[in-house]
This record gives C-alpha cells, structure tokens and sequence, in this order.
C-alpha cells in the first residue's frame, strides 16, 4: 500500500518487482530504500514508529472546505519507549502554502499513537493540477524515521451554457455563434438552427459568446442589416444562460453634415485575455444598410474587448430623388456608362420586367426607367432593351434584401451605354406604385469625382453603450485637404484611408478606382483607440504610403501624394530597415517624399547594394535587400538604392542614388529586432499642380532617424543645386529656421527647366545620408 501510493503511475507488475527485501538488516528502520524506488519490507516490519501511509485531497470534494482541507496523521509507537519527531513537509513542486502541518513536532507515547493535522490550502493549487510529497517524521536517533505520502489534486467544474438567438422581432434565429475559450487563439463556431439554442456542457472558465446576426436593415421590412450580438465576458462558474438578442440592438450610426454614400463598411470585435486573442469581423462594402449592436450590461472585467465600426462615406457618384424622397439606398452599378457631372429632373416610367416587349407603346426617350430584377431577364439584357428605347438612365428594383453590385456589361471589354443603378426593394417598390398613381419626375446628380469624403470610426473599449447613435461636425472631426498631383497625361487613380485600431496592427480596407480630383477635403474621426494611414495610387504610375497618424477634434490639416522630388522615403506606415540577428534586412521603396513611402509601376528601374566596408554583402533590383553580416560587434554598413525612370513616364525624379553609411551590432539579449540607425532627408518647396516652383523659391531641407531608430545628434544639412542635369552643382548658404530645418533661397537661372539636387547629412554617431535626385521639380 506504501508503495502505490508513492508510485501511482506503476502497474501491478511493477509493483512486485519492486517488493524485494535486503539480504542484510539495515540500522535505518526507512521503509523507503533510499535512491531505489523500493520499499524495504524488513524495515517496515520492525519499524518501532510508523505512520499513517498517505493523506490526498481532491479539489472539489464534498468534505473539502472553503478555502482548504484538514486530514488528519496518526503515528504510532510500537516501543515501550516514548519517542518524539521532528516533522516537515517536502514537496519541492508544491506552491508556498499548499501544504501545512498543525504542529512542527510530535511526541508519540509509548505502545501508543499521537496525531497531528495536515491542512490543505486549495486556494493554492491551480484548477487542473496535481501536486505531491510527503511528511518525513524523525526521531531524536535521527535514524528513526516514517513517512507519509501527501498530495492534492484539483479537477475543473463543468457547467451547462445555454446560448439563445434571437433577432430584432425577439424570435429564435438559426445563426452561427463564436465561441472564446480561456487562453484561445480563434473562437469555435457554433451553429443553431431554427430554434436559435445551442446548450454545451463546458470546464469552469471565462468565455465570450458573440454573433453577426443578418437582421431587418433601416430601409424598410425587406432591407438587411447585421447585428453584433453576445456577451464577450462570460464568468461560467454555475450553469448560465446567454441572451444574444438583437431585439435589444442599438442601430450603430455616425451622421454626417453633408448629402453622403456608403462605399466602404466594416463592423468588427476584438477580444484578448491572457495570451489569447483574436479579431473577428464582417466586412460590409454596401451589402448591409446599417449596424447595429446589443449593449452590455456590465464593463468587462477579464482582459480586453472592443467593438469598430467603420464607415467611408463619399459624396454620392449618382444620387436619385423624387420631391419627397431621396433614395440613399441607391447603388451604382458595374459595367455602365457614367453619367457626365450634372444634374438632371428626368421623367419616369416603369418598364415592368425590363423586356423589349415591356417598352412596347411605351415612350422612354430621355427618361428614367424603372423595372423590376428577376430571374427570367438577365442584367445585361434589361440594359440593351433601356438602351433600345432610348432611356437616360436605369434603375433597377432589387429582388432581394441586401444590397448588390452587379455588372451590366455587354462584355468583358465593353460597358453598357446606359447609366444603371439598384433601388432596394421596398423604396423601389413605393416608386413603383407612385409611377403608377401619377405622373412622377426625379432629380438626378452624377458627380464622378467626389469633393469631400468621410472617414469615421466608432470605437467601444469594454463595454458596449446603450447609446451608438452620433452626430459628427466640424468640432468632432479632423479636416484633411489631400490634394492628389498627377503626372501629365494621367488622370485617373485610386485611394482609400486605412484605420489602425490600437488593439491591432491588421488594417482593413478596400483601395477605391475612383477618379480623383486634384484637391478634395477629407473628414475623419478623432480619438487615441485608432490611428489613420492613406494610400494612393495612379493607374499605371505610383502608390504611396502615407505615415500612420490620429487626428486632434477641429484640427485641420494638408496631405499631398506625388508630389515632385520623389526619392527613397520611409515612414512608420511601412516595414522599416532591421537587424534581425545577424541579418539585416532592408525593404526601401525608391518612389516616396512627403512623408510617404513610394513603388513605382511605370517601368521605374530600382538597384540596391549593401555592404559590410567594402564588402559586398548583397545586391537586388526590387525594392527589397537582406544580407548576413559576418560577425556580431559594432561594425560599419553602406547602403546604396539608385532609381531611374523614363522622362515620357514622369517628368521628374527621373534618376536618383542614395547612399547611407552606418554601424550596426547585434541586438541586446532578448531582442528580436532593431531599427537600423539610418538617416532621412525631408525637402519642401511650393510648386503648382504640374510640380514647377517659381524661378525665385524657398527650397527646405531636414534630416532626422528613422521612427524608432538610434543614432547622435543630427548636424549641419548639406545642400548644392544644378539646373543643367547634374552637369555642373552650386553649393547653397543654409539658414537654420525654428523647427530645425534648414532653408536655402534658389535663383534659377533663365532657361532653367529644372531643378536637381544633392544633399547629405551626418548624426554624432558618425551615420550619414547623401542623397542625388536629378530633376527633382520644375521652375516656371
């Protein structure tokens, strides 16, 4: 019995083998052999003391107590001699006062017993846990000794979590519930069908049990709309039932000052506890016509959660009334002709199914037409027979609740000659009805580019409010002028402004194609839980970055992307240059300026070069380079990034090189990675839309680390100028202004097309920069 309870795990065979008694008596009455695993059966025969043979508490036993347990351990005296032990507790795994003995000696009379307690802390123990040891009993021979074999362990509760779904009528809804368990990476997916009930049988624990639940949208019984429904911090210590109701849904919603579209939506959560963490989202576009959210009764109390919802809200590409209703459910369609920018009151008619035979005695000339999708007249065909009939411009009421975008094109090459767009279905169908009633117009405005955008976010740190609805001005947002420089010739680009919540670095977003306009005034929310980061692109040209950023309320502000002297830039939106190890790695894009990083997609030409001295380490022709240096002391590095591109596909920055000497060593112990100490040149001069400046300009230039990067103080900037390609280059007289920048006065020279410059710059730690971009603007 000693023997299995010192060793559980062992079989019953085991357990035999190891009952082998020694040949020889032993002066130690030990019934364990000492270093063997064994028992030594002589011993325990004529031990004159011997113990209670083991002592074990469950965690979760009926007998166990709040707080701990209380075993008692008897010894017993087999002498006609008194004896008194000295007691102690050894087990080494165990945590700090899991076990305790009541009395630290025990004096045992003769041919008697004596018993002393041994308390079992379980506030100690962690749920799911095994600890063991044992209380070693000595006498004053210090060869009479006894043992006893203690040990505790802990099993996890198991309790019913009842989860019921429920939509906004406050009926069972079939969905799918996400399902957070402590310490998880992703939550499990749980299904319901039409009864809206989902009963698990789950361990003791902290869990979240949230649902994107499709619901009846804002735009009427058979519009859609999503609704994030659950309770993100579920304290199971009893059996509990869940109420994912979306009958008790807020509507998520940020109201503008100005007429507006959807064209981007997403609605997401963020829960973390622990080391587990994970982001679930729905990615709306136009699908949905709104948000909504279940508040939270209490504020989250294990880990973090966080609600987003995101919204870009456009002036509309189409938009489309009557005297009484505007329809800004309305949806562009793919595969169209665009109207031209304009207004019009047009005339309606309603063309039933959309068929040839439906325009028959009907006059459509120059009118709006309405007709009805269905699955007898496909897309393209509704358009060809508006198209035959002369119509302006088509709206086509959806069959369905969500919203859709569809493509009307004739072909894969060739767009319908006809402006379409989708009405949802119960605005479509009360315009129908009004066409029917009476003679009926609509006022219509197309606007291909757009002058202002909203860029909003909602954001909810644990706790879901009862009140989700805002009304946003001038106040609460932040003005953004971006002005967008097209190269000559190219005209048509693309943009979108990313949102960086602080719980994640995962940006989420859709980059649009429509055109931009050279300068339009963006709106975007404030606050510390998010961050912003644009991007833009010209269609067969350049994408830039933009440095990632929050916005004070009622603060204004400018933003240009491809602008003149483009060259190597990089900023806290990109992966910056690293020591990882005894690897460097370096992704510089040679297309940036003005705080952006930049790629060109022209036929741009980009070289790199790295080297430890004059050791050529490695070298590429795409914006990436890593190479492995050979030794990890504090050693010196040359990076060389050249850029060209032909003057046809932009008129400037048409070569470039750029050179960066630096010393690197390994990173400290325990770091993974460190930004290399590489220097960074900034210009500024005020040029016109085409990039040219006046003859007589201000030219700025700075230097300064890259975000997160060591290195010294930053000198004197050094700057020369050519206005003959390079050909010949005149040192300029630097002013230092208050900001630390550094101002150079340029006189071009009549005949000067264009200006190139070179400069360079050195920190206290002996990194530099020197940089050379040959027609970097213009001089008118």
């Amino acid at each position: 019995a000693l023997l299995a309870a010192k060793h559980p795990d062992w079989t019953g065979q085991q357990l035999k083998d190891a009952l082998v008694s020694t040949t020889e008596p032993t002066p130690q009455y030990d019934v364990y052999r000492a270093g063997t695993g064994r028992v030594d059966v002589a011993a325990a025969v004529t031990a004159p003391v011997f113990a209670t043979g083991t002592v074990h508490t469950v965690m979760g036993d009926d007998t166990v107590q709040a707080g701990g347990s209380t075993r008692p351990v008897t010894y017993t005296n087999t002498t006609g001699q008194p004896i008194t032990l000295d007691l102690a507790v050894d087990a080494p795994d165990a945590p700090d006062g899991l076990f305790r003995l009541s009395a630290a000696q025990v004096n045992v009379p003769a041919n008697g017993t004596a018993t002393i307690t041994l308390t079992t802390d379980t506030t100690r123990a962690e749920v799911g846990s095994r600890y063991a040891g044992q209380i070693i009993a000595t006498g004053p021979d210090r060869v009479t000794t006894a043992r006893t074999a203690v040990s505790v362990g802990t099993y996890t509760p198991y309790h019913w979590l009842r989860m019921e779904l429920t939509d906004r009528a406050g009926k069972p809804a079939a969905g799918l519930i996400e399902l957070g368990q402590p310490g998880a990476y992703g939550p499990d997916f749980i299904n319901t069908d039409e009864s809206g009930v989902a009963q698990l049988y789950l361990p003791e624990g902290v869990y979240s049990a949230m649902s994107f639940l499709n619901v009846t949208g804002a735009h009427g019984p058979n519009s859609l709309g999503v609704a994030l429904v659950g309770d993100p911090d579920i304290d199971l210590r009893e059996d509990t039932v869940v109420r994912l109701d979306a009958s008790a849904a807020r509507r998520l919603e940020s109201r503008v000052p100005q007429q507006t579209a959807d064209t981007y939506t997403r609605l997401d959560y963020y829960r973390s506890r622990g080391e587990g963490r994970w982001r679930s989202f729905i990615d709306g576009g136009v699908f949905y016509d709104s948000f909504w959210a279940q508040p939270t009764s209490r504020d989250v109390k294990h880990g973090d959660f966080y609600l987003g919802a995101r919204w870009r809200k456009e002036q509309p590409v189409l938009s489309v009334g009557t005297r009484t209703v505007d329809f800004d459910d309305l949806v562009r369609q793919q595969g169209t002709t665009q109207l031209p920018k304009g207004r019009w009151t047009l005339p309606t008619v309603y063309a039933g199914s959309g068929t040839a035979g439906d325009y028959a005695g009907l006059d459509a000339r120059g009118k709006a037409v309405v007709v009805r999708r269905n699955q007898d007249v496909g897309d393209a065909d509704q358009a060809a027979a508006a198209t035959a009939a002369g119509a302006k411009l088509l709206l086509v009421v959806s069959d369905q609740p969500w919203r859709d975008v569809r493509n009307y094109s004739i072909d894969f090459f060739t767009p319908t000659p006809i402006e379409v767009a989708l009405v949802s279905l119960d605005e479509g169908e009360a315009l129908i009805q009004q066409i029917r009633r009476e003679a009926t117009t609509v006022q219509v405005t197309s606007q291909p580019v757009a002058d202002y955008v909203y860029d909003l976010v909602q954001a909810y740190h644990n706790r879901i409010p009862r009140e989700l609805s805002r009304t946003e001005t001038k106040k609460t947002l932040a003005r953004i002028d971006v002005g967008f420089a097209f190269p000559p010739g190219q005209t048509r680009g693309g943009e979108f402004r990313f949102d960086w919540p602080s719980y994640s670095d995962w940006g989420i977003g859709l980059t649009s194609n429509r055109p931009l306009a050279p300068v339009r005034t963006d709106w975007v929310s404030t606050g510390d839980l998010y961050q912003w980061g644009q991007e833009a692109y010209v269609e067969a040209g350049t994408y830039q970055i933009d440095a990632r950023t929050g916005y004070p309320a009622g603060s204004s502000g400018t933003e240009r992307f491809f602008e003149p002297i483009e060259r190597p830039h990089l900023n806290n939106n990109f992966k910056l240059p690293a020591r990882s190890g005894d690897t460097l790695n370096l992704d510089v894009p040679g297309w940036g300026g003005d705080d952006h990083v930049g790629m060109a997609m022209n036929g741009a030409t980009q070289t790199n070069q790295l080297y430890q001295g004059d050791k050529l380490l490695a070298e590429g022709n795409s914006t990436w380079i890593s190479g492995t240096v050979p030794g990890e002391g504090d050693l010196p590095y040359r990076l060389v990034v050249r850029t060209a591109q032909d003057p046809t596909a932009g008129a400037y920055s048409t070569r470039t090189e750029s050179e960066w000497t630096f010393r690197s060593k390994a990173p400290a112990a325990g770091v993974e990675s460190s930004v290399l100490p590489l220097l960074q040149l900034d210009y500024a001069v005020d040029t016109d839309p085409a990039g040219t400046a006046k003859r007589n300009t201000a030219l700025t230039v700075s230097a300064a680390h890259l975000p997160g990067a060591p290195g010294g103080r930053v000198g004197t900037v050094r700057l020369e100028i050519s206005y003959d390609d390079g050909a010949h280059w005149q040192t300029q007289s630097l002013s230092r202004t208050q900001d630390g920048s550094w101002t150079a006065k340029l006189k071009a020279p009549k005949g000067a097309s264009y200006v190139s410059l070179r400069a360079g710059a050195t920190d206290g730690s002996g990194n530099t920069v020197d940089q050379t971009v040959i027609r970097a603007f213009g001089v008118r």
